[in-house]
């Protein structure tokens, strides 16, 4: 008959570790959505393309939270538009960088 050893408490992580992970994002979220409407002093390009099915349109209603976005819905494009057209979002980028 083989005995069977048990993994000692110092070998393995707190038990209890895992539920703490599960309910930590709950005890900063209060604070995680204050830094969320926080406002935003940094130039943003905003680009958002027009046939994005993950993403809603962003509003105007968001534009409150930035001093200088420029916000561009380019047609013809979806969710991830550096793939989609890559050297027209850059040469986008780039102008807007420039």
């Amino acid at each position: 008959m083989t005995s069977c050893t048990p993994v000692s408490s110092a070998a393995s992580p707190h038990r209890s570790e895992y539920y703490r992970a599960i309910v930590r994002p709950l005890t900063t979220f209060v604070d995680r959505v204050r830094k969320a409407d926080a406002h935003i002093a940094t130039p943003l390009l905003q680009l958002h393309g027009n046939d994005d099915g993950c993403i809603v349109p962003p509003t105007d209603e968001d534009r409150r939270l930035f001093d200088a976005r420029v916000l561009e819905v380019v047609p013809n494009l979806g969710h991830f538009l550096h793939v989609e057209a890559p050297t027209t979002i850059a040469a986008r980028v780039a102008c807007w960088l420039a």
